[in-house]
């Protein structure tokens, strides 16, 4: 029997309000060498399985001739631990020069298929803890900082098609919304600052079935301050009936050593499905809906220029 079939065999189903994908995010913007707390993420009660981890993430205070290697581990209600996963967003090489310029990080993700209710004594269904824990080194004993920004992906209500499940994994590894119909972007050259930044709204046509993506990126419009990095996400609420608040997460820029001269590297658009149903109940109706973007960054950062989108068919 497959692994993910085993598993489901033990999950207990309650009463749900959404059934669909949801992404979780929490933030830290000062990971030291040490292993520290990037923050605590509690799940819905609708929460019924996890898919997956992801993290991403990059140096806050660059310095010369001092390179970075980060890693992330996850603990749920702190008794099931998983990981330290290396962070393939978390590599990079020392600064050169005062005038180095900046990388982008993809975020990474794990995929996994484990029941709420398996960390948690009877089987117990409500909600559940998620406290990712970061660390930064290399060789030495680095001095830079580093910014992270980490989540957890579940499905909440009844499972019902686990071939879906496995392609919303494969999606998430490998970067790329489901197959859509339409789509809608809302973008702003707004000054983004750590406090939340709303963006306008996207309007979601009524004859869409199911949201099946999410796309974010984030550029900088000038050559960025030196010593702030770009590190956060976006939660995107909706007036889809008990959508909740879902967080997905940009690439990372890490600091500037110092201005930086010549071309600056262009960050990857992020692109991740989802499986959000626009009528969750017999007694939902057919409406133009809206999902609105707000942006969530670790430190403030001048001229960044956020593009978000939602796709469906």
């Amino acid at each position: 029997m497959e692994p993910i079939l085993v598993l489901l065999s033990a999950l207990v189903l309650a009463v749900v309000s959404y059934v669909g994908t949801r992404s979780y995010a929490v933030g830290n913007a000062d990971i030291d060498v040490a292993r520290e707390d990037v923050g605590t993420i509690t799940l819905s009660s609708d929460a019924t399985l996890i898919l997956g981890f992801w993290a991403v993430g990059a140096v806050n205070t660059q310095t010369t001739v001092e390179a970075n290697i980060a890693n992330i581990q996850y603990t749920l209600d702190g008794q099931l631990i998983l990981g330290p996963w290396t962070m393939g967003a978390g590599q990079e090489s020392e600064g050169a020069a005062t005038n180095e310029g900046a990388n982008w990080n993809y975020p990474d993700f794990w995929p996994y298929a484990i029941p709420k209710s398996v960390p948690r004594e009877g089987g117990a269904i409500g909600s559940m803890t998620v406290v990712p824990n970061g660390s930064n080194g290399a060789l030495g004993t680095p001095t830079n900082g580093y910014s992270v920004v980490a989540g957890v992906v579940t499905w909440e209500g009844p499972v019902q098609d686990v071939a879906l499940l496995k392609e919303l994994q494969m999606a998430f590894q490998q970067g790329y919304e489901l197959p859509f119909r339409n789509g809608a972007r809302s973008t702003s050259a707004a000054l983004i600052t750590a406090d939340a930044s709303a963006l306008a709204a996207i309007t979601v046509r009524s004859d869409a079935d199911v949201v099946v993506g999410m796309s974010q990126s984030l550029v900088i419009d000038g050559v960025g301050t030196a010593g702030v990095e770009a590190v956060g996400w976006v939660d995107y609420t909706s007036t889809i009936s008990d959508f909740g608040t879902q967080q997905y997460p940009f690439s990372a820029r890490s600091a500037n050593l110092g201005t930086p001269v010549g071309r600056l590297v262009d960050a990857k658009m992020v692109r991740w499905p989802a499986w959000i149903p626009t009528v969750q109940s017999a007694s939902s109706k057919r409406a133009t809906w809206t999902i609105t973007p707000t942006v969530q960054v670790n430190a403030t950062i001048d001229t960044a220029h956020p593009d978000c989108a939602a796709f469906w068919r």
